[in-house]
């Protein structure tokens, strides 16, 4: 025996040599029970069935539940390559210890042990995006689930929830597609008036700030909120809410695109409005409040040169709001309404005058399809959907990455409950902090001078064109590429592949310095994403070199060409809201 037994949540572990010279067998013990996680008997031979590599490429991302003494990650590496990425989840570090010390890691593999969660969601973050969600291929090493099953339970469930809310994401750029840059250039019309929410950052320092949300449980308490002397953060929908006991938001938040959020104001719109640039222009179009506009995309400097302040959101206007209060200095942020999930078979406050259909709530609630129970805030459990986990996920995980002098008070009363916030019934949130008094608020002017938005929007277009150009050539390059490698000629290909690659590598650097990248990027990656992640212009595994690179070529090819069809999509938005400010007669040129 290598190494003495050591606990972990009751299991310990030996580590012993096996039948093969040079091998080594791992045995995990717990109530009396011992199993071979990894066999006496040709321990690396039997490690290999655990995993169909056919079914891989070489992108692929494996997660291993155990480090296996490394065996499983060297056949990985070495049938695939060492930039293969291996992400190995080792519940012991003990036990990870004491298998490094036999055989030592490699550099593509990185490790994680222990219970800080908050590592590990903040590393699988890093490396799961839209263009590999499909190629992750999780390998559960034997046994590991019988002795060691809340904790896998608990990891699992949150590498499901990344891949859940990565996905969201997804879905989200396909419905916004040509919404996205549309809602930017119209509002953009609006900049001249807008205000500067630069001004207000770190300018109310210790200042109680409360977001008022339209969750179910915020029936009980709005009422204390007639009280409270600090700043009010509100959705669309719970600006009536507040109105209706007499007192008044400072701002409300906007982030969604869609034409529908018009109703959710109800016809409030004088409310000092923090939007996103590609919010619902229908909502801006119309709004006689002061407009301050923020981005989570530097859109607004491609276009027209305006750096405006970059926010962190999290896909609900709670996010947007959370984000602003920290972005101000508040401190502390209380949250009320804020159940992210559905209490009383309710999704919304019976103050944001919402119609619900409760027995639909409760017919999908009790179906179960897409919903999940969570801690509750009172105790025990309350049922949630897929796409609320999601916003409470990013908000638990932004508390997480705040400085710990701010303080977050859930005062909901009720729902989820939010890992990082103090719990306290907003009753005593108001009289512990009703001494505090919010200072005046000024509403500046984003720019001292109106800008010619004509102009500048004119020579966007100038710029596009010139990217669309490089594009068509960066196309035709790779399809002679493709051409090359499919019909390899020992004589004269090498040459002709080595002069087509460093003609790519020019046209990429000039592409990539254009600086389009975020006003063609919903259109883009709508129509990229299914070419990126289709295993015809991957690194397959059963493909000789040539054909291998043939078909990545060819993914180039149709990469190139979709790039170039967003741009000219992106011009005709440009043109169709140009000619629309002539034809209303507005000021020319645009300001």
């Amino acid at each position: 025996m290598l190494q003495e037994p050591v606990a972990f949540e009751g299991v310990t572990f030996e580590i012993e040599e096996s039948k093969v010279p040079g091998d080594y067998a791992l045995k995990l013990k717990k109530n009396n029970q011992s199993v071979y996680v990894i066999s006496k008997y040709k321990p690396k031979d039997n490690l290999t069935k655990l995993i169909n590599l056919e079914k891989c490429n070489k992108k692929t991302m494996f997660i291993f539940i155990g480090y296996g003494m490394g065996y499983l990650a060297q056949h990985i590496t070495n049938v695939i390559g060492k930039k293969t990425q291996i992400i190995v989840l080792e519940p012991s570090q003990q036990l990870l210890d004491a298998q490094l010390a036999i055989t030592p890691a490699t550099p593509n593999i990185v490790f994680f042990s222990g219970t800080n969660f908050n590592v590990l969601r903040n590393e699988i973050r890093g490396l799961i995006n839209p263009l590999n969600i499909k190629d992750i291929s999780v390998v559960m090493h034997p046994h590991y689930d019988e002795f060691y099953t809340e904790y896998l339970k608990d990891a699992l469930s949150l590498i499901s929830d990344i891949k859940r809310g990565i996905q969201i994401d997804i879905n989200t750029v396909k419905k916004m597609d040509q919404n996205y840059i549309k809602n930017c250039v119209a509002n953009l019309m609006h900049i001249n008036k807008s205000r500067d929410f630069a001004y207000h950052k770190d300018r109310y320092k210790d200042i109680p700030a409360v977001i008022v949300s339209a969750g179910p449980s915020l029936d009980k308490n709005l009422e204390y909120l007639k009280d409270w002397n600090g700043l009010i953060f509100c959705a669309g929908r719970t600006i009536v809410s507040v109105r209706s006991i007499g007192k008044d938001a400072d701002f409300a938040g906007l982030i969604d695109y869609k034409k529908v959020i018009n109703q959710t104001f109800m016809g409030h719109n004088d409310v000092p409005l923090i939007a996103l640039l590609d919010a619902g222009n229908t909502i801006i179009e119309e709004y006689r409040g002061d407009l301050y506009f923020v981005e989570h995309t530097p859109i607004a400097r491609e276009m027209a040169g305006i750096n405006l302040p970059k926010v962190n959101i999290g896909g609900s206007v709670a996010t947007l709001c959370l984000d602003a209060a920290h972005y101000m200095g508040c401190n502390p942020i209380v949250f009320i309404g804020q159940d992210l999930s559905y209490s009383g078979n309710q999704s919304y406050s019976e103050t944001c005058n919402i119609h619900e259909n409760r027995e639909r709530i409760a017919q999908r609630l009790e179906n179960k399809k897409g919903i999940r129970p969570i801690p509750a805030y009172n105790g025990g459990e309350v049922l949630t959907s897929n796409t609320l986990l999601v916003y409470l996920r990013w908000i638990e995980h932004y508390i997480q990455s705040c400085d710990r002098t701010v303080e977050f008070i859930n005062a909901t009363e009720g729902g989820a409950k939010i890992a990082g916030t103090i719990q306290m019934p907003f009753k005593d949130v108001v009289e512990k902090y009703k001494h505090i008094t919010k200072p005046q608020i000024e509403h500046n002017l984003l720019l001292q001078e109106p800008i010619d938005l004509r102009w500048k929007l004119e020579e966007c277009i100038k710029r596009l064109k010139r990217t669309s150009t490089l594009c068509r050539e960066a196309a035709d390059v790779s399809s002679r590429l493709s051409y090359q490698y499919a019909n390899f000629n020992p004589g004269r290909s090498p040459k002709m592949i080595n002069q087509l690659r460093t003609r790519m590598k020019a046209l990429n650097k000039k592409i990539s310095s254009a600086k389009i990248d975020t006003m063609v990027g919903y259109m883009f990656s709508n129509s990229a994403i299914d070419i990126m992640t289709d295993d015809t212009y991957k690194r397959q595994l059963d493909k000789k070199e040539y054909a291998d690179s043939a078909g990545i070529a060819q993914g180039h090819e149709n990469i190139y060409k979709a790039l170039d069809e967003s741009i000219y999509k992106v011009i005709d938005v440009i043109n169709t809201q140009l000619e629309k400010e002539t034809s209303e007669n507005k000021t020319e040129p645009v300001t």
